[in-house]
Order: structure tokens, then C-alpha cells, then sequence
């Protein structure tokens, strides 16, 4: 039974894996679409509109007003776009690897929320469309949302760095914390970044108490037979 039940779980674990990579390969698409596709299209709507409008006399007041709002209202829905893309999957984490992805998710971060994220990378780096890069960016994610939504916090550290053939990603904030009895509310958060590390042979740690902020820890080894994965299409 014990065989039987280590069998069932390790099956449970790759099944896991796997809706992750076919998760993330259809945002990967979706957003490559969105960003590739509707955005040129919407380009060059708002192109065929300015030309438009270009050869509109200064006496038609009115409709130069009208070109000038559609083309506002085509800027919004492009800037609308691109938000969706990058939410999706960030383009950037396939074409430059984590830590310019980390990067400008941190400088995103800081411009919604107003809190100091202090950013330290090593000089290697998860390669682009790996496995682990795309689990260390998704943890990341949901670390940095918990601290917007319950930490309370006015101060976020994230740290990269290759340690014992392991990549280890360290955020910390000093928010309210929480005690473990409190962790419930997050427990879905939290479960999925435990998920991501444990499919790729890693793990994950949350500290924290009352008072004395929280600190979310990934180790993902290097070496892994997921890593050889690719998102990119």
C-alpha cells in the first residue's frame, strides 16, 4: 500500500507538471498573439486614422475632434493590449530570461504600488524559456501580490542568487507578517507557488510573525530534468 500510494503521489506530481507546461504554453501563445496580431493590426488602424484626419481642413472643428478622440480611444485599447500580454506571460521572460523579466515586473510593481522593491540579481541567469526560469517569475508574481494585497508593508527586498548548484529566491517584506494559524487566506496563493518548486524538485519556505514582515523562500535546483523544458513558441 505504501509503494502503491508513493506511486499514486509521483503520478499526482507529473500530472501537475504537465498542466503547468500546457498552462503555460497557452499564455505563451495567447499573449504572443495578442501582442504580435492585434497589436500591429490596431497600429495601423490608428495609422489609417491619422492620415485621416491630416487631410481635414481646420474648418471642420468637429471632426478633427472626433479623429483626435478615436485615435485617443486606439491608444487606450493598445496600451490595454499590451497589459493583457504582459499579464498573461511577459514576452521579455522568453526573450531575455528572468532577470529582465524580474526587472520590469519589479519596476511595474513599484509604479501601482508605491513601495520601495529593492532588485539584486547574480550575473547568471535562468535560461530564457526554461522551466525554472518561468516558475522563479511566476513565485515572484504571487509574492509580490500577497505584499500588495495583505502585507501592509513600506519596504520589499527580492534577491536572486546561485547557490549549491540551486537557484534561491528570497522576498522579503516588513509588513504586518502573520502567525501560521493566520496563513489560511493565502493558503491558495501559497500552495500554488509550493506546487511550481516542488515540480521542478525544489521547495519552498515561508517565514513570518506578527510584526515582523514576511519572507518567501524558492530553491529550485539547476540541474533538473524539468528545466530542459522549453515555453517558448
Amino acid at each position: 500500500m505504501e509503494t502503491q500510494l508513493r506511486e499514486t503521489n509521483h503520478q499526482l506530481q507529473q500530472l501537475s507538471a504537465t498542466l503547468q507546461n500546457y498552462r503555460e504554453e497557452e499564455r505563451a501563445r495567447i499573449a504572443r498573439e495578442l501582442h504580435d496580431e492585434l497589436g500591429q493590426q490596431l497600429t495601423g488602424i490608428r495609422m489609417e486614422v491619422s492620415w485621416l484626419g491630416g487631410r481635414m481642413q481646420p474648418e471642420q472643428g468637429a471632426l478633427v475632434d472626433k479623429v483626435a478622440s478615436v485615435k485617443e480611444q486606439i491608444d487606450q485599447t493598445i496600451a490595454t493590449v499590451r497589459r493583457i500580454s504582459s499579464e498573461l506571460r511577459p514576452l521579455v521572460l522568453d526573450d531575455l530570461g528572468f532577470g529582465a523579466a524580474a526587472a520590469w515586473y519589479v519596476e511595474q510593481f513599484r509604479g501601482r504600488t508605491g513601495l520601495q522593491v529593492d532588485l539584486a540579481l547574480p550575473d547568471a541567469d535562468p535560461a530564457p524559456g526554461d522551466a525554472a526560469a518561468s516558475a522563479l517569475f511566476r513565485i515572484l508574481q504571487e509574492s509580490l501580490t500577497n505584499v500588495a494585497r495583505h502585507a501592509h508593508a513600506n519596504r520589499v527586498d527580492v534577491r536572486l542568487a546561485l547557490a549549491e548548484n540551486a537557484w534561491v529566491l528570497s522576498v522579503a517584506d516588513d509588513g504586518v507578517g502573520f502567525a501560521a494559524r493566520a496563513e489560511n487566506g493565502k493558503d491558495i496563493g501559497l500552495a500554488g507557488m509550493r506546487e511550481r518548486a516542488r515540480n521542478l524538485g525544489g521547495r519552498l519556505a515561508v517565514t513570518s510573525a506578527p510584526g515582523r514582515g514576511t519572507t518567501v523562500e524558492a530553491v529550485i535546483p539547476v540541474n533538473t530534468l524539468c528545466e530542459g523544458q522549453s515555453w517558448k513558441n
